[in-house]
């Protein structure tokens, strides 16, 4: 953590010097009899006036940090999602269902690298859509965001947004899309589509 101290200085003619205080690094700070009050008034006001726009900058950036990662879940909780732009090039869009009653054809799924789903994943389950690419089943193997806080819901008809990615809750299930290309997939406990 770092610690700013901020100090200001007024001079008030014909003022004694009452007070010296010692600082680290042998810095001093001296008070005059006269302005003390007002030295002390003038460090506070000089302080609030450099805190408050670093406070801005410093909200602000978090605030846009927190737009680049997005978690939800479905109504139901069985849906979890996840909008992504802080680990990859351009935003990402990932879907895993927790139950799930359909199947997926052998060879179907893929890791991120377009290659085959690995023995012991469990295919069906995961769904990825990166900006300005067709969307996939993906492999899976772990909890989608495992360990990575709570989940808000997302409520039916409403929706979130990272860039071109929007991802919609329906009554049945969750839909993404790219709007720059049109490509999405949708997933529900019954099915699932991409397009």
């Amino acid at each position: 953590m770092v610690k700013i101290t901020i100090v200001a200085r007024r001079r008030v003619p014909g003022a004694m010097i009452t007070r010296v205080q010692n600082l680290p690094f042998g810095w001093s700070l001296s008070y005059s009899n006269i302005a003390r009050k007002k030295h002390r008034m003038n460090t506070i006001s000089a302080a609030v006036a450099v805190a408050a726009p670093v406070l801005l900058l410093f909200g602000a950036a978090s605030a846009h940090a927190d737009d680049n990662y997005q978690q939800f879940a479905s109504a139901s909780g069985n849906i979890r999602c996840i909008l992504n732009g802080e680990d990859a090039p351009l935003p990402v869009a990932m879907c895993q269902i927790g139950d799930q009653i359909y199947s997926v054809p052998p060879g179907v799924g893929r890791d991120k690298n377009g290659g085959p789903c690995p023995p012991g994943s469990d295919l069906g389950r995961d769904f990825r859509l990166d900006q300005g690419q067709a969307p996939y089943v993906a492999c899976t193997h772990s909890a989608l965001g495992s360990g990575a806080g709570s989940w808000p819901v997302l409520g039916v008809g409403q929706s979130r947004s990272l860039g071109p990615m929007t991802c919609n809750s329906e009554p049945d299930g969750v839909t993404c899309t790219d709007a720059g290309t049109g490509h999405f997939f949708r997933v529900s406990r019954e099915s699932y589509q991409l397009g």
